[in-house]
């Protein structure tokens, strides 16, 4: 049985449709990602919601920011470093009668997975990480360089298109 150049042009066109159909359906999972419920505590859920329609690769970025812009160390003995203690962080919003609040979370142990980094007034830098000493702990927070963070997230990103 021969293809005639009919047959074959509708097979092409059908190959190429269902791979951009799988592209297209793979994108739009990756690009339309579920926000994190801690993203709620600290951002206006009309402002969530219409970055879901008009900036989804925003939200992926923001899930992971929340997981992916720190990391949790022991204090180096001897290394001199520039380290905040985080009890000295405020809070991004402050109290009804207009006064400051402090970083409150339980630190021994602390606990990532809860953890709001966008609850925080943090300072970070885009050329070098940021140590946040956790009390007593002889533990620190360290934030990734916004220059690391980014070439991490774009190959996360790259990766989930993959």
């Amino acid at each position: 049985m021969a293809l005639t150049d009919q047959s074959y042009r509708t097979g092409v066109i059908a190959l190429l449709l269902m791979i951009f159909s799988i592209i297209s359906f793979a994108q739009d999972n990756v690009f339309n990602p579920k926000p994190d419920e801690r993203l709620f505590e600290c951002f206006d859920s009309t402002y969530i919601e219409t970055l879901i329609k008009t900036e989804s690769v925003m939200i992926l970025y923001m899930n992971f920011f929340l997981d992916s812009s720190y990391f949790i160390t022991d204090i180096p003995k001897g290394k001199e470093i520039m380290i905040t203690d985080i009890r000295t962080v405020t809070i991004v919003k402050m109290k009804k009668d207009g006064k400051k609040q402090f970083f409150n979370e339980d630190l021994d142990p602390f606990k990532p997975v809860s953890f709001n980094v966008y609850k925080y007034n943090f300072t970070r830098n885009f050329n070098q990480k940021s140590f946040y000493k956790l009390g007593d702990t002889g533990k620190m927070l360290v934030f990734y360089s916004g220059e690391e963070l980014n070439n991490t997230f774009n190959k996360y990103k790259n990766r989930l298109v993959q």
